[in-house]
């Protein structure tokens, strides 16, 4: 259950792309800290989300995407726990949690990443069924995160 002060506070605009090259391999990341990275991030004040989001994938890894088709949102509120590093502490302050809109597209090309703190390492593409499944491992999913990774599994699902 929120907090009346927390419930006040507004969602975070954000976005995350589900992109494909021409192999049909998508432009994802597994962590170490076990979810999957797709690209995405915030989006600005008065940005649109499809810029938002080709600006992101850009700084996060280097791919140059075509935004095809909105896939939908969820809205989902942090729990208490959410915030591990600086930046999130801030952003925990500043919102209750995260309004993401989800979008697919193809992957024109890869440049050089900027040297961005959220920047890419590695290799950056995988099959879609190795996403799926390492989604799927992760379940059940906590209750606070369940919307959103029963979001990107239906989204992923959609893109076999």
């Amino acid at each position: 259950m929120i907090s009346s002060e927390r419930a006040s506070l507004p969602l975070r605009q954000n976005c995350e792309g589900y992109f494909l090259d021409k192999d049909g391999n998508i432009l994802a990341q597994p962590t170490k800290k076990g979810y999957m990275l797709f690209p995405g991030g915030g989006i600005k004040v008065s940005e649109d989300p499809t810029d938002a989001l080709m600006r992101e994938t850009l700084e996060e890894t280097g791919a140059r995407v075509r935004v095809i088709k909105y896939l939908g949102s969820i809205q989902y509120e942090w729990p208490e726990d959410w915030a591990k590093t600086e930046k999130q502490k801030k952003r925990y302050e500043q919102y209750r949690g995260d309004e993401i809109h989800f979008f697919s597209g193809m992957i024109d090309s890869f440049t050089e990443t900027f040297d961005e703190e959220d920047s890419w390492q590695g290799n950056k593409l995988m099959p879609v069924s190795e996403a799926i499944e390492f989604i799927t491992s992760m379940q059940p999913f906590p209750e606070e995160l369940a919307v959103y990774y029963s979001a990107q599994l239906t989204h992923l699902k959609s893109l076999e």
